[in-house]
């Protein structure tokens, strides 16, 4: 009784059934509690052609300065329905990220933010403010490329 932990403050992958000496049915309840991936896996691939996405409109603003006006409609295009969806898209998956995926609640928000920052965006460029527009799509970017990054699985050590 002296070197034992108390009821109920041993972690779950602690414990053991009576009459169980293989712990396996400690191992099934584990088993059983493990957090989906596919959402974290699925926000991560938003993620990337959010940004992959985005880094294209800046290909094409390229294009527009340099006089091709047929990239006019395609920017416009990619940015109104493209990138708009993806970040509503984004949203819905951190929170099953959050929720059955188990994982933090702040990639919400942050995917909120790119949200606006899209719609913003829309609003800046349909009305020619490129000194809004121009430095929102760098951080608009950065982020995507944040949250894809912070997303990818660790590197497994052995």
């Amino acid at each position: 009784m002296l070197n034992q932990p108390q009821r109920g403050t041993e972690r779950p992958a602690q414990r053991r059934v009576s009459g169980d000496p293989d712990g396996a049915a400690g191992a099934v309840a584990k088993a059983g509690r493990s957090r989906p991936r596919w959402p974290r896996r699925a926000l991560r691939i938003a993620a990337g052609v959010q940004a992959t996405l985005v880094f294209a409109q800046a290909v094409l603003a390229g294009h527009l300065l340099s006089g091709n006006a047929a990239a006019r409609a395609v920017h416009q295009q990619l940015g109104t329905e493209g990138i708009t969806w993806i970040a509503l898209i984004e949203i819905v998956l951190a929170v099953l990220a959050w929720r059955p995926g188990r994982g933090p609640a702040w990639p919400i928000a942050a995917t909120a933010v790119t949200f606006a920052a899209v719609v913003v965006q829309i609003g800046m460029g349909s009305t020619a403010r490129a000194a809004v527009h121009v430095p929102l799509g760098v951080a608009i970017l950065a982020g995507n490329l944040a949250l894809a990054l912070w997303l990818r699985p660790p590197a497994r050590t052995h």
